[in-house]
């Protein structure tokens, strides 16, 4: 069950982390995409763990991209 305001919340720092760690790939930053990937992923364990369904989710093909390896977008 999701709790509307944590979820929301949830739901924004998932896409502010994405965004960082969009821009660490553009900068050539491996050390910040490291840590802006691994910030990601806990974003997601949480999410998991708490039921709240991230607008991310159709980014199905594992590179952060927001596309599903299928040229559907997802919601950033």
């Amino acid at each position: 069950m999701e709790t509307s305001e944590f979820a929301a919340e949830l739901r924004h720092r998932v896409r502010v982390a994405i965004r960082a760690l969009d821009a660490a790939q553009v900068e050539g930053d491996g050390y910040a995409v490291d840590i802006r990937a691994g910030e990601l992923e806990s974003l997601r364990r949480i999410a998991r763990e708490n039921g709240v369904t991230l607008d991310d989710e159709s980014d199905n093909d594992g590179d952060n991209d927001g596309n599903d390896g299928n040229g559907q977008a997802g919601v950033r």
